[in-house]
């Protein structure tokens, strides 16, 4: 997939009420391994238990940090996803891993690292810890861009702030390039658009129709990266969202 294609993908899911909340990461499924959990190693259970006790005896005993699932996922792959557990939690068990000689470079079947799920899921201290402990901050990810591209890429200005202070930088290629121009207008109109939802807002005026029309506007002219059916997607999503029963007619 192109990262045009991509990164149109990506906006597509962008629920307007939510502003910049978005929900792919770049390559990833779902591989865990849901199923009672009967493919994976007692390291990756006690992640999925927040036990961290658990976790550190089992390390300590010998367990190995790295091992896999079927579907090539590290322990690290699990401690960094999305789960019922606090920021706290995660960053704990990210930094046992590490001190176990758990890699967060290595690639599941689809070819994510930690490191790449981490840039999306993660949080700026969890990000300081990979840093602190050998991850380059120029390191490519599996879609061909920099972490620091994908970070803004995917509204995560805290881990962008982690990845620059650490001397990120963004790649160099023709196709970052271009992408950055398109983040960039993104950027620009989602501005607008809080812009204008913050005026609606607070004079207590929301007139659907209206700002509809004034939405479809916005992205034809800050986001001229979109597609027209794009831009219905996205205005659809505003229309599915909005509370109807507050907006005007």
């Amino acid at each position: 997939m192109s990262i045009q294609k991509i990164w149109s993908s990506t906006a597509t899911t962008l629920t307007l009420l939510g502003l910049l909340a978005v929900i792919t990461v770049i390559g990833q499924r779902d591989t865990q391994d849901q199923s009672k959990y009967g493919n994976v190693s007692e390291v990756h259970l006690a992640i999925i238990e927040n036990d961290y006790q658990k976790l550190k005896n089992l390390l300590e005993s010998g367990e190995d940090s790295n091992r896999r699932t079927s579907g090539g996922d590290t322990p690290m792959h699990y401690a960094l996803r999305p789960r019922p557990s606090t920021s706290d939690r995660a960053y704990a068990q990210v930094q046992l891993l590490l001190q176990h000689g758990a890699n967060p470079y290595l690639t599941n079947n689809q070819g994510v690292s930690p490191v790449e799920i981490a840039v999306t899921y993660g949080d700026e201290p969890i990000m300081d810890l990979l840093f602190k402990n050998g991850v380059d901050p120029n390191t490519i990810l599996s879609s061909g861009i920099s972490m620091l591209t994908s970070a803004r890429m995917y509204g995560r200005d805290d881990i962008a702030s982690s990845i620059s202070k650490h001397g990120g930088t963004v790649g160099s290629s023709d196709q970052e390039t271009m992408l950055l121009v398109n983040i960039d207008k993104h950027e620009r109109g989602m501005k607008r658009i809080r812009s204008m939802v913050g005026s609606h807002v607070s004079e207590g005026q929301l007139n659907k129709e209206s700002f509809v029309v004034a939405l479809r506007r916005i992205l034809k002219s800050e986001m001229s990266f979109l597609s027209e059916d794009e831009i219905n997607q996205l205005v659809s999503n505003f229309q599915a969202s909005s509370d109807c029963d507050s907006c005007g007619d």
